[in-house]
């Protein structure tokens, strides 16, 4: 039940303000000089949007959408969606994303909780009895990178 809730919160905070790019919709980091680029994959449709959200630490992740340094919302097409962040700081840092099909900002849910919009975390990490952990989902950022990380969408 926690990883519902915390996606639809997820979904919730994603949604507000963000455009309908795949250019990152946020400003730079101050200093920052990475760029990461988040490929997602296993989109069961292309109806929506992905909302990606950008974090720096454990705090609200993947909870708290508005504890997202950086996010953005992008178009779905056949079957997979790319985000890029650029100007991003070197550290420690997880990306959660939420297949927001209806275009309602809002994660669905079934009996328990149980998601009905896919979702998915940096290194494709477990949820056990609620959300992933930022420390089994986080990849660390250096000065110059250029990341590629790959998500597989779960439904």
């Amino acid at each position: 039940m926690r990883t519902a809730v915390g996606l639809i919160a997820l979904a919730a905070s994603l949604g507000c303000g963000a455009g309908n790019s795949k250019a990152d919709a946020n400003p730079p980091a101050p200093g920052g000089t990475a760029v990461i680029t988040v490929e997602m994959h296993g989109f069961r449709s292309d109806r929506g949007s992905a909302l990606v959200g950008l974090y720096a630490d454990a705090e609200g992740f993947p909870n708290d959408g508005g504890a997202a340094f950086k996010r953005v919302e992008v178009t779905i097409s056949g079957g997979t969606a790319t985000a890029t962040f650029s100007a991003v700081p070197a550290t420690t840092v997880a990306v959660g994303v939420l297949h927001d099909e209806d275009g309602d900002k809002v994660m669905k849910t079934g009996f328990m909780g149980r998601p009905k919009e896919g979702y998915g975390v940096t290194r494709d990490a477990p949820a056990r009895f609620g959300p992933p952990s930022f420390e089994d989902s986080s990849i660390v950022v250096t000065d110059g990178q250029r990341l590629t990380t790959r998500i597989k969408i779960r439904y």
